[in-house]
């Protein structure tokens, strides 16, 4: 198979990359184009009030996406996928993680996405025709077809597609998002969301976590995709304006329409703000897309841990276990909580990364070590001890500052929730976790651990 194809697990040569700036703006302003982003916004509108929503969907956004679009960079320079270029941090095996962390929030997030879909779909189309339009198995033709199967068939015929459809559909789905938007700004709803009083239910430590979260939940993607890009720049400045623009743009419309209807879900809202059609193209195209963009990244992840796997198996068996949550309700209750451990599973985990490729490392690795599991980046049976241990102290700190939002007594601390109010959890795990690697290993190198030394050969 052709490594320009997307489908090799080998690097992409700089002559076979074809994404340029405007390519990878589409693809992940496609990526972000989903019902789930509106949620954002819609969880601590009531809270906040107007216009301290906009401002946390603005600032919290672009600060987040930013994070996200440094992390694009190292893929972008070495045309690798995004698993693959863990391995020099955390080790051959150590990658494993990360892999795993992909996939298995990959069944959720395109189970509970495709889940909603149904559910979005089948109260639009009731809306715009009736009950009459109702018929048996209407939810599972709206949710499987549109959020697992078309996605599936895409992904097989070539991970391209992504590229192709974004393209095609965010002018389409921005255009009818900003409609609705100024829909809500002019029409009379405007009266009644600017009178809305805040609850102050969530503060705005909440709010700025929720829009961080959102952010960081896209670091296991960045790399399947942005390996494509013709140069890091073209890398970083479209992750950035791709997740960064769509990303402001769903969350204060989702916000302002709580605010107008009190309802958090978009699939009510949709329908009391009679937006049935409009809202019915958004949630099936913009699943097709997004669930597109996972699945392929779900698809490299499975292949890095099983490289002789035939690509399109591989594909069916990312796709078809997300079927067992699109008809678990109580999933789509518990988006939030999926939402905020998802900093938890992943926040940690991804500055390490960061931190030992930038400050580390000097943006400089070895290609060829990244495919040798005795190679370099060996160091213990395969694990990079000292990555995981810098992982695990930022995740305790995350349940201290965190674990309150589970509503879980056992991971609920009065003074890390005091503490939260003032410091979020996400950011300061990151951070932590990023500086006790760094310190780590400069201590081990000095030490001459042998493990660690020849993985950082001397410049």
């Amino acid at each position: 198979m052709e490594q320009s194809s997307g489908i090799s697990l080998k690097p992409i040569p700089q002559s076979d990359r074809h994404a340029n700036f405007w390519s990878m703006f589409w693809l992940w302003a496609g990526g972000n184009i989903l019902l789930a982003t509106f949620m954002v916004g819609s969880y601590f509108s009531e809270s906040l009030g107007f216009w301290p929503t906009i401002v946390v969907c603005v600032t919290a956004n672009l600060t987040a996406c930013a994070l996200c679009a440094v992390s694009s960079q190292r893929g972008a320079k070495y045309g690798m996928d995004e698993i693959l270029v863990l391995r020099p941090t955390f080790g051959f095996r150590g990658a494993y993680y990360g892999a795993f962390v992909l996939i298995f929030i990959n069944f959720g997030w395109i189970g509970l996405l495709s889940s909603m879909t149904g559910t979005a779909s089948l109260n639009a189309v009731t809306e715009l025709i009736g009950p009459s339009a109702s018929f048996t198995g209407d939810f599972t033709l709206y949710a499987v077809g549109g959020g697992i199967l078309i996605p599936m068939l895409l992904v097989m015929s070539s991970p391209k597609t992504g590229f192709y459809l974004s393209s095609i559909t965010v002018p389409i789905l921005g255009g009818f998002s900003l409609y609705i938007l100024y829909e809500l700004l002019s029409s009379g709803h405007m009266e009644k969301v600017l009178s809305h009083k805040p609850t102050g239910e969530f503060g705005w430590a909440f709010a700025i976590e929720t829009c961080v979260v959102w952010a960081v939940a896209w670091q296991p993607y960045l790399g399947a995709w942005n390996k494509f890009a013709k140069t890091e720049k073209a890398a970083y400045w479209g992750s950035f304006w791709g997740l960064g623009l769509i990303a402001i743009l769903f969350s204060i419309t989702g916000g302002v329409a709580t605010l107008a209807t009190g309802e958090i879900d978009p699939a009510i809202w949709t329908v009391k703000l009679e937006l049935g059609f409009l809202a019915t193209i958004i949630i099936i195209l913009g699943t097709i897309t997004t669930c597109s963009l996972l699945l392929y990244a779900g698809v490299m992840a499975l292949l890095s841990l099983i490289p002789k796997l035939p690509y399109k198996l591989a594909t069916m068996l990312v796709a078809l276990p997300s079927l067992v949550f699109v008809y678990d309700a109580q999933l789509q209750s518990l988006f939030g909580i999926i939402l905020l451990f998802v900093g938890l599973l992943a926040g940690p985990y991804w500055a390490v990364v960061m931190a030992d490729y930038f400050f580390l490392r000097k943006e400089k690795i070895s290609t060829e070590a990244c495919y040798e599991p005795a190679g370099i980046y060996s160091y213990t049976h395969g694990v990079n001890y000292i990555a995981v241990a810098a992982q695990l102290v930022g995740m305790v700190l995350w349940m201290w500052l965190g674990g309150w939002l589970s509503g879980l007594s056992n991971f609920s601390f009065s003074s890390g929730e005091i503490s939260f109010q003032y410091l979020t959890a996400t950011v300061p795990s990151m951070i932590v976790s990023a500086a006790v690697y760094v310190v780590m290993v400069k201590w081990k190198l000095k030490q001459a651990s042998p493990a660690i030394s020849r993985a950082y050969p001397e410049p």
